[in-house]
């Protein structure tokens, strides 16, 4: 249900902010292009900058990670443009070792380009509240606290370690105000070395200003 939810919204997105720009006249090979720097500098900017983007959760879960393909898809770019990106990106996921999602697949990563980021991502807060149900409220923070040329965030879910979604209990008792509820992981561990839980990045959304 959760996931139906979230590709809802998620079409939701497409559908009121694919805005198709202009392709570019001379768009250079993409495989003429060289990027060069200093490795160690690099390395320490990227360990700086990932530390700063996975605080410390509030509680004790994992940090979120795409278990699943991952399966990119772009909107508000001319398609033909679109396409070189999204190829860009496949290599370099398959670089780091993460699997791919086929040609058809179920977009879980997508990447838009809009007008004005920021407004779109605080219109959808208000029209599809599906698409933040998992963050905290420090995390919509961080969402708006960046320059305002692009915004970005997962929607995460809190499995059992093999994949499973974790069951929500209700206990009613006539005396209680309201219906108690909890969730009750009953996967078995056999010790306390290793997690019960895993956090699930179910989808990634990235939005620039064009």
């Amino acid at each position: 249900m959760f996931l139906r939810r979230l590709f809802a919204a998620f079409s939701f997105l497409v559908a009121t902010s694919a805005i198709a720009s202009p392709a570019p006249s001379n768009a250079s090979d993409p495989a003429s292009i060289v990027v060069v720097g200093s490795r160690a500098e690099q390395a320490e900017a990227a360990a700086d900058q990932a530390k700063a983007i996975t605080l410390r959760p509030p509680v004790d879960n994992p940090l979120p990670r795409h278990y699943e393909r991952v399966c990119v898809k772009l909107f508000g770019i001319d398609p033909a443009y679109g396409a070189v990106v999204a190829e860009r990106l496949r290599h370099n996921i398959e670089a780091l070792g993460r699997p791919v999602g086929e040609v058809g697949c179920q977009p879980n990563v997508w990447i838009g380009f809009t007008k004005n980021s920021r407004e779109e991502v605080a219109r959808l807060r208000k029209k599809q509240p599906a698409m933040f149900a998992t963050l905290d409220s420090f995390e919509v923070d961080r969402i708006f606290g960046g320059s305002g040329a692009a915004q970005v965030w997962h929607a995460t879910e809190v499995r059992s370690v093999d994949g499973r979604p974790i069951p929500t209990i209700e206990i009613d008792n006539p005396n209680w105000a309201r219906k108690i509820e909890f969730k009750s992981n009953q996967q078995y561990q056999s010790g306390k070395l290793v997690t019960a839980i895993r956090s699930d990045i179910n989808g990634t959304i990235v939005i620039f200003d064009r």
